[in-house]
Parts: C-alpha cells; sequence; structure tokens
C-alpha cells in the first residue's frame, strides 16, 4: 500500500517546493537571483627595475612618436585576470618613463601600481586606482596593448607566452 501513495506524496511535496534552476552552488540574495561573486584584485608584488635586455619593443605604427617596451620577466597573467607588466616607454630624445601596471582586458581598464626612479627602482604608488583606457591620444599605448597583445578577441586577457609571441612575430599592427 505504501508504494502505491508514494508517487501521490512526490506530487503533493513538490507543490510546497520552489522549483528553480538551483544547483549546489548557486548563493541566492533576498530577490530570488543568483549573486555574481565580487571581482576581487590579487595582492601586487613590485618588480625590479627592468633590465635592458629582456625588453622587448612593441611594434607601433610610424606615426607615434615613442618608442615603447615590455619587460618580459615582469609580464605575468594573475589569477585575478589582470594583465601585469613593467612598460618602458621612451621619448625621441632617449628620455625613459618606467611603470609598472596592470590591464584589466574585462573592463578596458589600466592601473599603475609604481614609477620608475632616478635610483633606477620602482617607488610603489600610493593608493592606485583603476583607469580607463585612453584610446583617442596620440600615443594611445595601453589601448595599442590591449587590443593588439594583452587582451583576445572576447576580451580576456592572454597567457604571457602568447603575448610575448606575438611581440615578437607582430603581424601588421599599423592601425
Amino acid at each position: 500500500m505504501f508504494s502505491k501513495s508514494l508517487p501521490l506524496l512526490v506530487f503533493i511535496t513538490s507543490l510546497f517546493i520552489p522549483w528553480q534552476n538551483l544547483t549546489a552552488d548557486s548563493d541566492l540574495d533576498g530577490d530570488d537571483e543568483p549573486v555574481k561573486k565580487k571581482w576581487v584584485e590579487q595582492k601586487v608584488f613590485i618588480p625590479p627595475y627592468p633590465v635592458d635586455k629582456n625588453l622587448l619593443a612593441i611594434a607601433l605604427a610610424e606615426r607615434d612618436t615613442l618608442k615603447i617596451y615590455i619587460d618580459q620577466t615582469s609580464l605575468a597573467r594573475g589569477k585575478d585576470w589582470v594583465v601585469r607588466y613593467i612598460l618602458v616607454i621612451e621619448s625621441q630624445t632617449g628620455i625613459r618613463n618606467v611603470f609598472y601596471e596592470g590591464l584589466q582586458c574585462s573592463t578596458y581598464q589600466y592601473k599603475t601600481y609604481a614609477i620608475g626612479v632616478t635610483k633606477k627602482s620602482l617607488a610603489p604608488i600610493r593608493n592606485p586606482v583603476w583607469r580607463r583606457i585612453p584610446y583617442l591620444e596620440r600615443n594611445a599605448i595601453r589601448h595599442f596593448l590591449y587590443s593588439h597583445y594583452f587582451c583576445d578577441e572576447s576580451g580576456r586577457a592572454n597567457y604571457p607566452k602568447i603575448i610575448i609571441q606575438s611581440i615578437k612575430y607582430p603581424e601588421d599592427n599599423s592601425d
């Protein structure tokens, strides 16, 4: 007799259980909407000042007036999906500015963590903030790195090996 009433019992019980697309790892807030996990930036450590032999020259368009280099030993993609790198910008007169930065492909932003100082070291920036990548300026370097090397077509960070390969063997990046 119990086996005959079991399907009826399951049916009646199901009327009182809210059937939603829940999984074991679903996280709901008060509105019964899945809660997206908040992005957390990983702890950042400032690398050593770059050595010239580790610098990779970035092939820019002829109209650009600066030379830029990426230190291949500093290039990393974090667990937070941020590409971190040392950027060296050299003027036509040979003056260099050095930055340790992170570029977040998914939000089209960058952050400067440290700058080069006269004693060939990197000085941390106090309270660095994420900034939108400028792209309409002359020498729009970060936009160029974003679109040609650091990020793939879907807005995800490339692996350092892919970035280095693309820098060493560039396609036509004249735009």
